[in-house]
């Protein structure tokens, strides 16, 4: 297993409870049957993108950052899922409708 699906997984265990709250509470238009894998994908990539500058982190380092956000910060831990969360909704939505307008075409 590479180290990015490692830290996919360990993304699942720590926030998925939390990540299916918030699509549920909130409605958005995200199916967790097809969607849950790739919106996990873009959650990565997008705490990576912020928590470490880019860099791909070891599984130690992302488990203890996981962790530590959850336990100190769950107010802002949700805000930051949420308003991620939101994004990949919109991205998803611009594509189905791309897709529709190029069908009409």
């Amino acid at each position: 297993m590479t180290t990015r699906q490692t830290n996919i997984d360990l993304l699942e265990y720590y926030y998925g409870d939390i990540i299916e709250k918030l699509i549920v509470e909130n409605n958005y238009p995200i199916d967790l049957d097809d969607d849950y894998d790739y919106l996990l994908r873009y959650i990565y990539k997008t705490l990576v993108r912020i928590w470490f500058k880019g860099k791909e982190p070891s599984p130690s380092e992302f488990e203890k950052k996981l962790r530590s956000v959850r336990e100190r910060s769950a107010t802002k831990l949700h805000i930051l899922l949420s308003y991620i969360i939101s994004r990949y909704a919109k991205a998803k939505g611009e594509e189905i409708i791309g897709r529709v307008r190029k069908d009409d075409l």
